[in-house]
């Protein structure tokens, strides 16, 4: 099913003033948590770019989102894995939908998969909503 064009640009909207807000914010944080905090905020960008038909502006962004280089050597923290587990499976989704790039998304899979299994019991296998507000009430 497809999403109406006034879901997209509701969403859009949503996903643009979210990258704002961060990009306000980023003075008030660490390095680790604006980038955890950009990252999401792209992530949510992409996805509205690939439900809107736009595969290589969405696929940069992901790309940004998945990487796997972090500025130190510090274990990765949950919300970012959720955020990057999240962001592989939407790319893996949008490879499949991609003439002759199911294999990319098979490997995308692949990763979300392992990022998923390094994730501690209460955010392993949870949808990212749930996972989110599960990592609040901490």
């Amino acid at each position: 099913e497809t999403p109406s064009s006034s879901s997209l640009q509701m969403a859009s909207q949503f996903a643009k003033e979210a990258l704002s807000l961060v990009e306000k914010q980023q003075s008030h944080w660490d390095g680790n948590e604006a980038r955890r905090m950009l990252h999401r905020a792209l992530s949510l960008v992409a996805l509205c770019y690939s439900r809107a038909g736009s595969a290589v502006t969405a696929e940069g962004l992901f790309q940004t989102v998945t990487e796997e280089n972090r500025s130190n050597d510090a274990p990765e923290d949950p919300f970012h894995a959720l955020t990057r587990r999240e962001a592989l499976r939407y790319y893996a989704d949008l490879c499949h939908d991609w003439e002759k790039r199911e294999a990319d998304g098979d490997k995308l899979r692949q990763r979300s998969a392992d990022v998923n299994s390094k994730l501690g019991d209460g955010w392993r296998d949870k949808t990212a909503i749930f996972s989110g507000l599960w990592f609040y009430t901490l």
